[in-house]
């Protein structure tokens, strides 16, 4: 008897079948993504006439703004090869369609088991989503006789239906004049009825009569408000033709706040997340997230950086993608691919774009060692060991290399430490860590703080018994909390490797790989479990040193050998419940709680056997906007005149001390487009990046008493009023601030 085992892949298709058996023939295929295709009719122009145009905010209610009306856009009929259309066909007497289109994912089966009969098929019931476009299908089998594959399409169509444009998010107190498509690809014209209805935390809606023609489209737009935060929905109905439900989040507005705890646990923690004072309850949201090992923090990074998180080293990508590599090959864990291979793509993009023709040697050092693990990337091989050379050429007879922005013998001495510890692991480079070595060996018995003795220690260059007297060093810096965790005291004024002052996340890092192979301190897993604590949308919070938590992270964390359920209580009371599954180690669990209450306490259980596991807990808050106190930056975005579908200027005012260095980060209504291509060119701008619904731009150096307007041209999607994300900025030079500053209303007109 023949057995085949085809792996079935399903990642796009739709269809209006709620479940639509799929036969499979000898077993050689199975289904795929394949980019949307036309309808089985090309949709034209309906040259129904069009209501009077819409001017879409009224001037009046104290700026704030109403809809006047809804419109319905026509254009010229186009010509048809049916020259005698049959006649409007009316709706029928039923006030709801058969069912309602709401699940639209992008990707929706894999199988990759299926035996067959012995005649070679198999059967697979399966529900195919409400996305109106063709699909590819591809599927692959074999058995002892060998291995087959093919690829097959279909497509999912309807006659008639109706298709509100969404944006992907909006604020609270928005209003959208909300597109709403309906469209006839038959021979025949219908007469339909729309309705248009926000639900949830949205509000409002439309409608009306409407004529489509063969072949014809219909656009009609609708005023929608958000009154509230979560999750909404908009339902258009056609009638009894169509029918169907399109979520938009809806988001807080306000300052925001976040709140972060975190650590390790073994079987119960207890902690409590105060929010800020005058927080609006209804929109305070906890979120715990709990690691099963090392992996589900490097998938996350790698998520965050593909994703375009903050990267303060555009290398960063490259470090993430090899370290990642490294540790799935391991575990003997699958990593995506294609994530990855976008990942490494965008950063060397970046890389190549910030590095410049000549960097200097405190750049070398971050370049080098994001890039010294570094494979299967030619280009960025031959110039990780270009760098490398560079770098050891930089180094000087004493065996040192000198730091770029101090004289300082502790700067010496980890600006030494440092560059040794990013050579690429080959021989090629152990004559220059040789004579690192000597030079720490030299100036290591003048190491007087924790941070200074860590490098040293991780670094490798030393061992014996000035290893011992470092690594005693090192544990002077570790403090016992109240509740036994183990912490590191502030690093103080010491320079690090990688330019700057050192951090207290680089301090938690270089602290825990300094103390690697002391299996007597179990303490010593509490380092990483508060690095994860401060992990967010900037990293873990060591700027460029975030390499070297990375490191400190895939080498510290346990991988979870058996399921464990993890759960949440507030006071005492469970409000959520998790399993951690030791098959899908790249995934870490979200336990979520509305806090309410002043200042509830939490618990975090783990019911089973577990390792230290790492966890944090991130509260976010948001308060009613202030004055922005005074910090000698001034900032200020004004949208402009805006009309939706047109390019208008907006302008960016800055004002911050000479010499100071900002990064701004512009919130834009979800949809909008910004001309990049401009912005690069202006001789202010260091770099210009679109992030979704920010702008993210990076100046250079202002110069003294300067006040930059800065022209930025955009294109709105939608028509109404917007809230956005905070006008922040972070602002360094002769001092560090970093402000939120509240963002403007985007008034867009039709």
């Amino acid at each position: 008897m023949r057995r085949l085992t085809p792996i079935l892949t399903v990642l796009a298709a739709c269809s209006l079948s709620a479940e639509a058996p799929m036969e499979l023939e000898n077993a050689d295929y199975a289904y795929s993504e394949e980019e949307p295709a036309p309808m089985k009719q090309e949709a034209r122009a309906s040259s129904a006439p069009s209501a009077e145009p819409v001017d879409a905010l009224d001037d009046a209610g104290g700026g704030d703004g109403i809809f006047s009306s809804a419109a319905e856009l026509g254009g010229a009929k186009n010509a048809r090869s049916d020259q005698d259309a049959e006649k409007p066909q009316p709706d029928d007497d039923s006030t709801e369609p058969g069912r309602t289109r709401a699940w639209f994912p992008e990707t929706f089966l894999w199988e990759p088991l299926v035996e067959t009969g012995p005649d070679g098929v198999a059967e697979i019931p399966v529900r195919v989503p409400d996305r109106l476009t063709s699909w590819r299908v591809l599927g692959l089998a074999h058995s002892e006789h060998g291995q087959a594959g093919s690829v097959h399409t279909f497509a999912s169509v309807q006659d008639v239906y109706v298709d509100p444009v969404v944006p992907g998010h909006l604020y609270v107190g928005d209003r959208i004049a909300l597109p709403v498509q309906s469209v006839n690809t038959s021979r025949t014209a219908r007469d339909a009825v729309l309705s248009v209805e926000g639900s949830a935390s949205l509000s409002g809606g439309g409608g009306g009569a409407l004529k489509l023609l063969p072949g014809g489209t219909v656009l009609r737009t609708v005023s929608i408000d958000a009154p509230y935060a979560g999750q909404g929905m908009v339902q258009a109905r056609l009638g009894t033709l169509d029918s169907v439900v399109r979520q938009v989040s809806v988001r807080p507005v306000g300052k925001p706040h976040l709140a972060v705890a975190g650590g390790s646990v073994t079987d119960v923690r207890s902690f409590s997340l105060p929010g800020p004072k005058g927080a609006d309850p209804a929109t305070q949201e906890l979120v715990v997230q709990v690691y099963p090992g090392g992996l589900a923090v490097l998938q996350a990074e790698l998520d965050r950086v593909g994703g375009g998180g903050s990267v303060a080293d555009p290398a960063y990508g490259f470090a993430v993608t090899s370290v990642l590599g490294d540790l799935s090959a391991a575990a003997g864990v699958e990593v995506d691919d294609e994530a990855v291979r976008r990942v490494r793509q965008q950063s060397w993009q970046r890389l190549i774009r910030s590095a410049g023709l000549d960097p200097q040697p405190d750049r070398l050092v971050w370049l080098v060692g994001a890039l010294r693990e570094v494979e299967g990337h030619e280009l960025a091989v031959e110039r990780r060991d270009l760098w490398a050379r560079r770098l050891v050429e930089a180094q000087r007879a004493d065996g040192t290399w000198a730091p770029g922005d101090s004289g300082t013998l502790q700067a010496l001495i980890v600006q030494t430490a440092t560059a040794a510890w990013v050579l690429p692991e080959d021989e090629a480079y152990d004559t220059a860590r040789a004579k690192a070595a000597s030079a720490i060996e030299r100036l290591a018995r003048q190491v007087d703080d924790p941070y200074t003795a860590a490098v040293v220690v991780a670094s490798g260059l030393v061992d014996g018994e000035l290893e011992r007297t470092l690594v005693a060093e090192v544990l002077e810096g570790v403090r016992e909390r109240s509740d036994g965790s183990r912490t590191v005291r502030g690093a103080g004024s010491v320079h690090s490797g990688f330019g700057g002052m050192a951090s207290h996340a680089e301090t938690l890092a270089w602290t825990r790989l300094a103390l690697a192979s002391r299996d007597d301190l179990p303490w010593r897993d509490d380092l990483v479990a508060e690095l994860m604590a401060g992990y967010g949308a900037r990293g873990f919070g060591a700027g460029r040193a975030d390499l070297v938590a990375l490191v400190a992270v895939a080498d510290a964390l346990p991988q979870v050998t058996s399921p464990v359920d993890v759960v949440l209580l507030k006071d005492d009371e469970e409000v959520a419940r998790a399993t951690l599954d030791p098959s899908q180690p790249r995934d870490p669990v979200s336990l979520a709680a509305v806090p309410g209450g002043e200042d509830p306490s939490y618990t975090l259980k783990i019911d089973g056997s577990a390792p230290g596991l790492a966890w944090t807990a991130r509260l976010r808050s948001y308060t009613p906007w202030e004055s922005p106190r005074n910090t000698g930056v001034e900032a200020s975005f004004a949208p402009g005149t805006l009309r939706a579908g047109r390019v208008s200027k907006a302008t960016l005012t800055l004002a911050a001390p000479g010499g100071s260095r900002v990064k701004a980060k512009v919130g834009l209504p979800a949809g909008t487009w910004v001309d990049l291509d401009a912005l690069r060119t202006h001789p202010a701008i260091a770099s210009a990046e679109q992030r979704e619904d920010t702008l993210e731009l990076q100046l250079n150096a202002l110069g003294a008493a300067e006040i930059l307007e800065l022209p930025i041209s955009v294109q709105p999607a939608f028509a109404g009023l917007f809230s956005t994300g905070p006008l922040s900025l972070e602002v360094r030079g002769a001092g560090a601030v970093d402000l939120d500053l509240p963002p403007p209303k985007w008034r867009v007109s039709l």
